[in-house]
């Protein structure tokens, strides 16, 4: 039994892996007008969706921008725009530029070195205007590389950034300065996980070096909260996380990972484990939104279930045609019904002001109810009409007392376990319901980010429905195995031929 559990538990991981490549994958087919702007597929459409087989770096972007520069006629737009790209690239492309300099023409290189000027002022470096002068342009930079190449070595410009953010002196901004893009690595490799308000002095100095070369105004305050603070880190990674295949080199396992992590998928994956929860809105009215979905679905199941298997033995107990099969109408009824047809009449007869998430929960739980009236009514009715209850009856019991005790008895377990399984389908169906009733649940941001394509709006419940599904399936099975010991050895063969 504990091993059919156990496979059960195991099953809802590939499962929920398997939804959300199904759900990714349809939503990169909606047109780019129709998603949301912070869509994977918008903010990373030049990326593939799932396997990017040749990732780039910042190597590869420096060697690009190069040779559009190169290839754009001088004192045009392109040559501009190409000259803003590799200052944008920034100190992380000086390594390849200054690596692959010799391989064109000296006017070339004069072209390249000269759109470096704006670079040379954010680095704070000495005599910057020479940069801007075709005829020291070259000397300029090749003094700067022959001097400081050593620095522009990743160790190197971990301990240069470690003691910036624990000294804070101005000798030490300079030379993190000298670095610009080339310290983003090691400074973001430095912000911690957790905020605490002992770290916001580190903090704020690493994020005033970040916003410095990158050109971006956000910084924070003195005057800053850790909440503040948090949401400043969550804006930033998200930033870095898009910008870091323009400042990083890929190597070694870095590369190996690239493939699945330069992706769409695998860019918007990272988001959402590593900056999503803890971003500006944070994961509190998430997780307020899903307990309070998944607290009227429980109630309605709660509900449903007991009202079921009451209705179910009274109508065992009915002995006039009408009344004996008006149990098996109305749960006809109830099974044809619709969870927005069902709340457009609850929400229009019973419901006030004030009511609606009881009204809600009415609807999700005649939405419920059929399975358990039916299957418990099947079930005293058996009881009824055999041989138990004529010795039952000869030993002096009443005909509602075996009702009561046969028929709950053999109805309890089997109903619950059954009714255990309709969870994932009055989450699906809460949705609907929270919105027809103006409820602050998943149900209006489903259907909101469904119709404006939003990748977590709509994986975040499809998965939930999953573990739900999931965790239903287990505690149906501990339900029968626990209730009715005779059905634990058909469990266990049934999970051995699994």
């Amino acid at each position: 039994m504990l091993e059919r559990l156990l496979r059960r538990l195991l099953w809802v991981l590939p499962s929920a892996l398997a939804i959300t490549l199904l759900l990714f994958f349809a939503l990169s087919r909606v047109p780019p007008e129709r998603m949301t702007p912070s869509s994977p597929h918008v903010r990373y459409r030049e990326l593939p969706v799932f396997f990017n087989l040749r990732p780039s770096d910042v190597r590869t972007a420096v060697r690009r921008a190069m040779l559009d520069l190169v290839a754009a006629p001088e004192s045009s737009d392109d040559e501009r725009e190409a000259g803003r790209r590799l200052v944008r690239i920034g100190g992380a492309g000086l390594p390849t530029l200054m690596a692959e300099l010799d391989s064109y023409a000296p006017a070339d290189r004069v072209r390249l070195l000269l759109s470096l000027e704006p670079l040379a002022r954010r680095m704070g470096l000495p005599n910057a205007k020479e940069a801007a002068r075709p005829e020291s342009v070259l000397r300029f930079w090749s003094r700067f590389w022959e001097a400081s190449e050593v620095e522009f070595r990743l160790p190197a410009a971990r301990t240069a950034t470690r003691r910036w953010i624990v000294y804070g002196d101005r000798a030490r901004e300079e030379e993190v300065f000298r670095l610009d893009t080339f310290a983003l690595e090691p400074l973001f490799e430095l912000l911690p996980s957790r905020v605490e308000t002992r770290d916001l002095r580190e903090i704020a100095r690493n994020v005033d070096v970040i916003a410095h070369v990158t050109e971006r105004e956000d910084r924070l305050s003195p005057e800053a909260t850790v909440d503040e603070a948090v949401s400043c880190l969550a804006r930033w990674r998200r930033l870095w996380l898009e910008r870091r295949s323009s400042h990083a080199m890929l190597t070694g396992t870095d590369r190996i990972m690239a493939f699945a992590l330069e992706s769409r998928f695998g860019k918007w994956a990272q988001e959402w484990i590593g900056e999503r929860l803890p971003g500006e809105a944070g994961a509190a009215p998430v997780l307020r939104r899903a307990a309070a979905s998944m607290s009227l679905v429980g109630v309605a199941w709660l509900a449903a279930t007991l009202l079921g298997v009451g209705l179910g033995v009274l109508s065992g107990l009915a002995r006039t045609p009408v009344t004996r099969h008006g149990a098996a109408w109305l749960g006809v009824a109830l099974l044809s019904a619709t969870p927005v047809g069902l709340g457009a009449v609850v929400r229009r007869v019973l419901v006030g002001p004030g009511f609606e998430w009881l009204g809600a929960a009415a609807v999700l739980t005649l939405g419920m109810i059929a399975k358990p009236l039916l299957s418990t009514r099947s079930r005293a009715t058996t009881r009824l009409d055999g041989d138990r209850l004529v010795a039952a009856l000869a030993r002096g019991a009443t005909r509602q007392h075996v009702a009561w005790t046969e028929g709950l008895r053999a109805a309890v377990a089997p109903v619950a376990a059954e009714s255990l399984l309709e969870l994932p389908f009055a989450l699906s169906a809460s949705f609907v319901v929270e919105r027809m009733f103006g409820l602050d649940g998943l149900g209006a941001t489903t259907l909101e980010a469904v119709a404006s394509a939003d990748v977590g709006g709509v994986i975040g419940p499809a998965v939930l429905a999953t573990f739900v599904g999931g965790v239903a399936l287990l505690a149906s099975d501990v339900v029968l195995a626990v209730a009715i010991p005779h059905v634990r050895p058909l469990l266990h063969r049934l999970g051995s031929r699994a």
